[in-house]
């Protein structure tokens, strides 16, 4: 069973939730230690006198994670055990990484009984190291196909990425460019992968997080095999990779997942910077990047595909293409898809 419904702000503050079309509403609470959303509560009241299911969120900032705990828990105490509980880990809370947000997510649940869910992008799903998390904490995820106007969707597109060690999504974003009667304006669009009775088990205090098995699951790559031999062909497409060492003589980064763990060198591994772009930390997005690399940076090749293998070290799982100018380097085979 999957259940529509949209997550809101204050920049919706003309909305009735009340009156739109929504199974649940997610209403933003509070952001980093000081910001209360100052039509938070008025939204949250309207949708809970229409009988609709409830949700807040706290947006993360780089602060402290326990006291952003604390802050928004003190801001939400006529919302616990009715309301599911949200962190939005985006933004400037990405810096604080799995470890960070899960001090938050632990906070919360030693304060409230409840355990919240986390919202993310796909691709930080993917990059980051969830394990420690995904045991206790459900994935609210975002994934757009595109920005063109939408009402609710059925079977909202999702690419074949994977869940990382969630398996599947409780809820998906899929689109922040939502059209419902009764509001003019645009809207974040989600589906949840549940009924009504898990959604009321994830609010509650005390209580085990409902199994979820109804979300999209990737389908089977059709790939003959993911063995890359010479004169193959691999992709880079919808990858992003962190910059972990950089050299600024040869104008080369490295990455380690790219190389294949932290034993990387500069002969083997060096991506040159002229062939990849910064992007924005979680995104495939370079816009007003400053496209000045340093470590911590992310990227992204400007040509995705097709690249071409021209030698294999099997005992490595190492592959070697060329990269233009008479260069050439080493990549794991594992960080890349055949093609």
């Amino acid at each position: 069973m999957t259940m529509n419904g949209i997550d809101i702000a204050n920049y919706q503050a003309l909305l009735n939730a009340g009156s739109v079309e929504a199974d649940f509403i997610i209403v933003k609470a509070t952001e980093g230690l000081s910001y209360i959303n100052p039509v938070g509560d008025q939204h949250y009241q309207q949708a809970k006198s229409a009988g609709k299911l409830l949700g807040v969120y706290h947006f993360m900032t780089g602060e402290d994670p326990r006291l952003q705990a604390e802050f928004f828990v003190n801001n939400i105490g006529g919302y616990i055990g009715e309301a599911v509980l949200v962190l939005d880990f985006e933004a400037g809370g990405l810096a604080l990484g799995p470890n960070g947000a899960k001090a938050f997510l632990d906070r919360v649940k030693e304060l409230t009984g409840v355990a919240p869910l986390i919202y993310m992008s796909k691709s930080v799903v993917n990059q980051m190291d969830w394990s420690a998390v995904a045991p206790n904490y459900g994935l609210w995820a975002a994934q757009y196909a595109n920005y063109t106007p939408t009402g609710y969707l059925a079977e909202p597109w999702t690419d074949n990425a994977g869940w990382g060690v969630w398996g599947q999504p409780a809820i998906l974003q899929y689109s922040s460019t939502g059209r419902l009667t009764g509001y003019n304006g645009d809207l974040d669009m989600d589906i949840a992968y549940m009924d009504a009775d898990a959604w009321h088990k994830y609010a509650g205090a005390n209580t085990d997080n409902p199994v979820i098995d109804d979300g999209p699951k990737p389908a089977p790559i059709v790939v003959p095999d993911q063995i890359l031999k010479v004169g193959d062909t691999f992709s880079f497409t919808n990858q992003i990779y962190r910059v972990d060492e950089i050299s600024a003589n040869r104008d080369e980064v490295i990455s380690y997942e790219l190389a294949g763990d932290g034993n990387a060198n500069w002969d083997n591994n060096g991506v040159p910077a002229s062939i990849v772009d910064e992007v924005a930390v979680g995104t495939l997005n370079s816009d007003g990047q400053d496209q000045i690399l340093q470590v911590g940076s992310w990227f992204k090749f400007k040509q995705t595909e097709p690249w071409t293998v021209i030698k294999v070290d099997a005992p490595s799982n190492g592959v070697k293409f060329d990269v233009g100018n008479g260069e050439t380097m080493w990549v794991d085979a594992t960080s890349l898809v055949e093609i």
